[in-house]
């Protein structure tokens, strides 16, 4: 089971997907989702499928740290301005999530605080 934030709450997760400005994507087996030190702009939560989550180390050698699943959230770093993926984020079987850009996101938790508890 993944350590990091997960929207457990159907009540949170419905909220979060009906912010608008927040898409549905499918991303494909094998395709990427993050980039080391990429700059992004969204945060996704996954509603099925399975990403890996991994960091790159010097050598190239690929690290995971886990495989994210259904609720599970990626790329918290983005609440941070300016902040970078410090990881890699691959599907490893199809999966579709939910993109949320951060100013999406950052108001609509001003109106439902609730939500910025969902990440602790």
């Amino acid at each position: 089971m993944s350590s990091e934030p997960q929207f457990h709450s159907s009540v949170l997760r419905d909220e979060i997907v009906h912010l608008d400005g927040v898409r549905k994507t499918l991303l494909r087996r094998g395709h990427s989702l993050l980039s080391s030190n990429e700059l992004n702009e969204d945060l996704y939560l996954l509603e099925s499928g399975f990403v890996k989550i991994a960091r790159m180390e010097s050598g190239g050698r690929q690290v995971i740290l886990r495989i994210a699943c259904a609720g599970d959230l990626i790329g918290e770093h983005i609440l941070w301005p300016g902040a970078r993926a410090d990881v890699v984020a691959e599907a490893i079987h199809d999966a579709i999530l939910f993109s949320i850009p951060r100013e999406v996101f950052t108001s609509g938790a001003e109106r439902r605080p609730q939500l910025w508890r969902a990440l602790s």
